[in-house]
């Protein structure tokens, strides 16, 4: 049986994150900052609240197929 961590990776990011595909963004709780962390996620924002509750916005990006790191457009 997988860790919770490496099923959510394997089924969102990989599945949902077709060719080309290699940016992800979330607003995070502050509670849950660590788990993300855990799945290569950065903090890039500070924080801020949402729904009345503290979170952060955290980023990853994956290699595409060219073996490059995604970048993210000018301006966010």
């Amino acid at each position: 049986m997988q860790p919770i961590d490496l099923v959510l990776k394997h089924n969102i990011e990989d599945h949902l994150g077709g060719p080309g595909f290699v940016h992800f963004s979330m607003h995070a709780r502050l509670t849950a900052v660590g788990f993300y962390a855990k799945l290569g996620y950065s903090q890039v924002s500070p924080e801020f609240l949402e729904v009345g509750i503290p979170h952060v916005k955290m980023e990853k990006r994956r290699r595409d197929a060219s073996g490059h790191r995604g970048q993210l457009a000018a301006g966010g």
